[in-house]
């Protein structure tokens, strides 16, 4: 289903895996990736990725400490580059997910995921916005938007997948997205920002109109959405919508 893809001068997104799990994943992401839109990094050569890249993710295993610790040093490094630094914080099943925050840096972008379809989710975040910010965009993702949404200390992001290869594909797509944020208990009501990223072989302007009006009927006026679109032949008919939430914790 994917294309395998390589490394380019300036990536707009870079991945980085600290621990086992992590690593895999991040090796994964990169494998698939098609060329140009993301550079893979290790932990002891990350601060290059904030240099050639907008977003690096910092994919970690949240079940070992040791690793939590090597992910805030580099997402420490990444920012001091001036990027964004996404930490994403890796769980093999909810059992393993403390119940509340713990005490890692959070100052950068934090995403928590875990139950079915994490591999999955943490692909359509990655590519989304490596796609929204290459060349394949056809709704640009501006990096300023991305920190004014997503960096609050105090939120955790979540993310949700929607696929539809219907007439009212837009909607029907959304509209999943939605009720799986609502399966996990997350009110988009409550969201300080929701990133929309929206990918398809082809995309028409009423389509980017309707993912975004839904969304915005969703979680009411005072909720800013930020819309992006990117093409992905390897879609076929479907319209695939990925919602990135980020909720203060207290509203969860």
């Amino acid at each position: 289903m994917f294309e395998s893809g390589s490394n380019a001068q300036t990536p707009p997104c870079a991945v980085v895996g600290v621990g086992g799990f992590a690593t895999r994943i991040a090796d994964e992401l990169f494998r698939l990736a098609p060329a140009g839109e993301l550079a893979r990094r290790s932990p002891e050569n990350a601060s290059t990725a904030g240099v050639d890249a907008n977003v690096t993710f910092v994919l970690w295993n949240g079940e070992d400490p040791a690793a939590g610790e090597v992910a805030a040093r580099v997402e420490k490094r990444v920012r001091a580059t001036g990027a964004l630094a996404a930490g994403v914080r890796v769980f093999s099943s909810e059992r393993a997910r403390p119940p509340v925050a713990d005490g890692h840096d959070k100052s950068s972008l934090r995403i928590d995921l875990v139950r079915d379809g994490l591999e999955h989710k943490i692909a359509c975040l990655v590519g989304g916005f490596a796609g929204a910010m290459g060349e394949r965009g056809v709704i640009g993702v501006d990096l300023a938007d991305v920190r004014e949404a997503l960096e609050h200390a105090d939120n955790v992001t979540y993310i949700s997948v929607g696929y539809s290869a219907g007439v009212m594909r837009a909607q029907e797509a959304t509209h999943r997205a939605l009720q799986e944020l609502n399966r996990a208990g997350v009110r988009p009501i409550s969201a300080t920002g929701i990133f929309v990223l929206i990918a398809g072989a082809s995309i028409r302007p009423t389509e980017m109109r309707d993912v975004t009006n839904v969304v915005r009927t969703a979680a009411g006026g005072q909720t800013h959405v930020y819309p992006g679109a990117y093409r992905d032949d390897r879609l076929g008919r479907l319209l695939r919508i990925t919602l990135v939430v980020s909720v203060p914790t207290e509203a969860r």
